[in-house]
């Protein structure tokens, strides 16, 4: 009988987790060590797909038998990338330029 192939998902987020339990697939979570990079010269969208694969790349090397998700969010409105707002100041800072 095969074994069921583990998946681990490289996040601790809440929400990313409650998108993997849609699936139906057991899955568990673990924090990946990776730190997060924004070079100036990559589109928000290749600086999410750099990140997430980071962070699955360091958690696929403690486990080489297992897949592994990765996964990243970059909010950015036009050429203007937002990074975690520092405060709640900042986030209601941040809110208020990109509603509308």
């Amino acid at each position: 009988m095969k074994a069921k192939p583990t998946i681990i998902l490289a996040s601790e987020s809440a929400r990313r987790r409650q998108l993997m339990e849609r699936f139906g697939k057991p899955f568990r979570s673990e924090t990946s060590k990776a730190e997060e990079c924004s070079p100036k010269h990559l589109t928000p969208i290749e600086i999410a797909k750099t990140n997430a694969h980071r962070k699955a790349l360091s958690v696929a090397r403690e486990h080489p038998r297992t897949l592994v998700i990765g996964a990243d969010t970059v909010v950015a409105l036009g050429a203007k990338i937002y990074g975690k707002p520092k405060d709640l100041s900042e986030a209601l800072k941040f809110l208020k330029q990109l509603a509308g």
